[in-house]
């Protein structure tokens, strides 16, 4: 289990009962796991800064690698044995999937009102041009969108593996 170190600002193990291996791996172990913590804990601000509305986002805004980043969310799941939490973690991992290579800066974003102005504007209208020249958007958005589906069910599949290695080593 963990908790913030706000002092520090770093999220930081709560202390190891003794597991019988050399003090070395036990820190090198919670390193390991701090470091994930971390990386989490900067996607996590992120979000709360530029919340996810329906767009899809450049792989390189995230702190790290995205495979690495759902690796960190997977050891979290696998060591945290708290429900609440574990489903926090689970969830904001699941997010993971709206992240995507080549995307831009300047993101794929479904523009707000789109639908609601295609059902208002008729051809001789001076939006129907404007309308018009979002349709390349939309159908790009479209095609990068149909992947977040599998992407997400790929992504929790991980997670879920990852809780029942958890829920393997509690059964011992």
């Amino acid at each position: 289990m963990f908790a913030f170190d706000s002092a520090h600002e770093e999220w930081r193990p709560e202390p190891v009962r003794e597991t019988g291996k050399p003090a070395a791996s036990d820190w090198d172990e919670r390193q390991v796991i701090s470091r994930a913590l971390g990386l989490i804990h900067a996607f996590a601000e992120m979000l709360v800064q530029d919340p996810l509305e329906i767009e899809l986002r450049d792989e390189m805004e995230l702190p790290i690698a995205k495979e690495t980043m759902i690796q960190c969310f997977a050891l979290i799941l696998m060591a945290e044995t708290r429900p609440e939490w574990r489903n926090a973690f689970y969830n904001s991992g699941l997010k993971l999937a709206y992240f995507w290579p080549d995307i831009g800066a300047d993101r794929l974003l479904l523009p707000k009102g789109i639908f609601e102005d295609a059902m208002n504007i008729g051809e001789g209208d001076s939006q129907y041009q404007s309308l018009s020249m979002n349709a390349d958007h939309i159908r790009r958005f479209s095609e990068a969108f149909s992947r977040v589906g599998p992407e997400h069910d790929r992504i929790a599949a991980i997670f879920d593996d990852a809780i029942a290695k958890l829920t393997g080593v509690l059964e011992l």
